[in-house]
């Protein structure tokens, strides 16, 4: 579980620079739409590697009551 956690912390850090160069700019840059699309498939991926193992902790729980 803690290799999910940290993979996802991990992938989690990397938006951040491109996001922090746009707010420390003072407003001189912004993100483009295909850019924000981008961010939100990607924020999408990482939602699905940080329930990857919750999901597979319910289906071991599952098969050991049967």
């Amino acid at each position: 579980m803690a290799f999910w956690c940290t993979g996802v912390a991990v992938l989690g850090a990397a938006p951040l620079v491109p996001l922090g160069i746009v707010i420390l700019s003072g407003g001189g840059k912004a993100i483009s739409t295909r850019g924000l699309a981008a961010f939100a498939g990607y924020a999408l991926i990482i939602g699905i590697v940080g329930g990857y193992p919750f999901e597979k902790i319910k289906q071991l729980g599952a098969s050991a009551e049967r």
